[in-house]
Parts: C-alpha cells; structure tokens; sequence
C-alpha cells in the first residue's frame, strides 16, 4: 500500500492507496495549522484498519507550489515515513496535477493558485486530449492584476485554486490533490531523495 499525502492548499488529503484501490481517504478542509493534525490522522487511518506502518511500501508527497508552511509539514511527515520504513518516496508539483486533471480537454490550459502575499501563482499547458504538458514556466502575478487581465487568456481552459474568481466559465477547484497525485506520480515515476526533497518555492524567481 502506498500513503499519500497532500499540504499544499486549505484542503489537506491523506489517501492510502493498494493498486487502483483507495483503501482509505481523509479530506480536511480549512483545518491548519496542518503540524497539529496530520501524525494523529495518520494513526487514526491505522487503527481504525487495524493496520500496521510496515504495510506501507512507498509515500507520495504533494511538493508545491502552494502554501511554503503547509508544504513543509507534509513534506517532512512524508520524508520521515520514507527514511525510517526504507520504502521510495515519489513527489508531483501541484499545478502539475491540477492541469493533469483535465487531460481530456484538448487546446489550452491555464492554472492559477492562490499563492498567499496578495499573489498568484500560474502555469500555462497544452493538452491534446490524452496527455497534458507545460507550455511556460511558473509565474507570479498580483490576483488584483490577474482577475484585471483575464481577457487575455480567451479561448483558455481556466482552472484557480482559492482565487474566487466567481465566473461561471472558470474551473473553480476545491479538492485536495492526494489521490490524482499519487496517480501522477506512479505514472510518471516521480521519485526523489527523501534526504534532499524540499517544497518547491518560486518567490525566488
């Protein structure tokens, strides 16, 4: 069974996973600080089941971008179950996924998050109905300017996270990505280093 574990917005997710089998899912929603919860639901998923950790054969880890604070905790919960039961850690990019669930869209995609500091975050995709890539890099706009200059996206797939944006031809997301993540990242064999994996931080652009 793998865990999977989402931080990176209000919404945290925790999925235990066996094959195509969702065994058991946690959505939480406006719930942080996330330190103070995710070890104890954790242990509640395994009691409940009456399982022991050493069923885990890898975690999955939402890294970012999103909110640095809650990356880390979930990050360091998943680096840890990683290091002490020697199972692989995978870990997937939040827009990543987010666009990922729209694959069968074909033309143009563009995510946007709430990144917190009054900013957005944004990454524009391409998908031909099958499979999703990036077409730009990440990006920084003040949500003032972006909601200001949305005309410029026409013809887009748009697809926000926390922005409240409110129009009606506009994807408004509000689950958390533990499940579509951990999918993503068997797919495509996202494994990393549980000893240098750090969330992934774009104010230094």
């Amino acid at each position: 069974m793998i865990l999977s574990i989402d931080t990176y917005s209000e919404n945290m997710g925790i999925a235990l996973i066996n094959g195509h089998n969702i065994v058991a899912r946690i959505s939480l929603y406006k719930t942080k600080p996330f330190s103070e919860l995710i070890v104890g639901k954790l242990n509640d998923i395994f009691n409940e089941l009456r399982l022991s950790v050493d069923v885990i054969s890898g975690v999955v880890v939402n890294k970012g971008p999103g909110s640095y604070t809650a990356l880390r905790v979930g990050i360091s919960v998943a680096k840890t179950i990683s290091y002490s039961l020697s199972v692989p850690l995978y870990a997937y990019e939040s827009l990543n996924v987010l666009a990922y669930r729209y694959r069968f869209f074909k033309g143009k995609i563009l995510v946007a998050i709430n990144g917190g500091q009054k900013e957005a975050y944004l990454r524009e995709y391409i998908s031909d109905g099958r499979e999703v890539k990036p077409s730009t890099d990440y990006s920084i706009k003040k949500i003032k300017d972006f909601k200001e200059n949305l005309e410029s996206y026409a013809g887009y797939l748009i697809v926000e996270k926390n922005l409240d944006i409110g129009k009606k031809d506009i994807i408004r997301d509000v689950e958390d990505l533990s499940v579509e993540g951990f999918f993503y990242a068997l797919k495509y064999d996202l494994k990393e280093d549980p000893l240098f994996l750090e969330p992934v931080y774009l104010r230094s652009l």
